[in-house]
């Protein structure tokens, strides 16, 4: 079991169309998903090959999205109220997580299901690697594990044999997507609180007397946890100065002057010169609208003469035309 890869860019658009040509009329993605909520049960190996090719032929990044998003809730689903008791159980759960890790990695949404499915594994295989590590049966093949894929025909057809070299396996696999999810959020506030717990298991982890190189990814994965660190301030008020109460406690003066008469007269002279000003500016008013009015109805005047000059001119000179146009015609007909 391996994350998957992104698809290049390179794909032909010809064979993505003919693929969802094939795939879409043959699931219908809503009747799907109707029937899958009715049972909680984790997906076939056929139905998540359907919900990766949806991530590869639909877009992945919007934020809702008629396809994706159902595929999503699905999934999730699938993760949330499945429980996992056997290793087939466990890949199948790991398979769909990868699926959902290939959806949101480049919108980078927070999936919940994921790293709480992930603590749930764990702590299934902490119980279960070591009753396979005690001196006994298969020690020395979990001594010498080594990575190496798991076939999927053993995991469609459930044959999957329950041995550590198999949940070393899954351990593998799990620290992989583990690595992978952190990095998704590690841009998060709270990413230091949600994997605390995974922190805490892989202490228990690195206790054990694992294979070399499941110590060596529980040493990467432990150190990638525990990198980030997020300082968290205390709510507390904003600081300001104080703000006073406000007091009505009158303020006297020591050389107080009784000048209201004068102020009064002031008052009264300001109104008197504002009135004149005022009967002064209107008075200027009309006198510039009675000039402007004068100069309009001269300028028409003078328009109007010229405009009469002109078409007396042009009549008499139609006139002179019209004479000489008849004395021709006359001359012709005495001819």
């Amino acid at each position: 079991m391996h994350l998957g890869k992104s698809v290049s860019p390179e794909v032909s658009v010809h064979s993505s169309l003919d693929i969802q040509h094939v795939c879409l009329p043959k699931y219908s993605l809503l009747i799907f998903v109707t029937e899958q909520l009715r049972r909680p049960a984790f997906l076939t190996i056929s139905q998540l090959v359907v919900m990766r090719l949806c991530g590869l032929l639909f877009s992945t990044s919007d934020c809702q999205h008629f396809v994706v998003t159902s595929a999503i809730i699905l999934l999730t689903r699938s993760l949330s109220q499945c429980r996992v008791t056997s290793c087939a159980e466990a890949f199948v759960g790991l398979f769909t997580m990868s699926v959902i890790y290939e959806f949101v990695s480049e919108s980078k949404k927070y999936v919940p299901e994921m790293p709480l499915f992930l603590f749930h594994l764990l702590s299934l295989v902490c119980r279960t690697v070591p009753s396979f590590l005690s001196l006994g049966t298969g020690h020395c093949e979990v001594k010498s594990w080594k990575a190496t894929p798991i076939p999927l025909s053993q995991i469609i057809s459930e044959t999957l044999e329950e041995s550590g070299i198999t949940w070393l396996s899954v351990l593998h696999v799990s620290l992989r997507l583990l690595s992978a999810v952190a990095s998704l959020y590690e841009h998060l506030i709270s990413y230091p609180m949600m994997f605390q717990c995974m922190a805490n298991l892989l202490s228990n982890l690195s206790s054990m007397s694992l294979p070399g190189a499941i110590q060596e990814q529980v040493a990467l994965v432990t150190g990638q946890l525990k990198s980030t660190v997020v300082l968290l301030r205390p709510v507390h008020f904003q600081r300001h100065r104080p703000i006073p109460l406000h007091l009505y406690t009158p303020k006297f003066e020591e050389s107080f002057l009784d000048n209201r008469k004068s102020q009064k007269s002031l008052s009264a002279q300001l109104r008197v010169k504002h009135r004149k000003e005022l009967r002064g500016a209107v008075r200027e008013l009309r006198r510039d609208a009675s000039f402007l009015s004068r100069e309009n109805l001269r300028n028409q005047l003078t328009r109007d003469v010229e405009r009469h000059r002109r078409v007396k001119a042009l009549k008499q000179m139609l006139v002179t035309e019209q004479h000489e146009m008849k004395q021709e015609k006359d001359k012709k007909r005495t001819c």
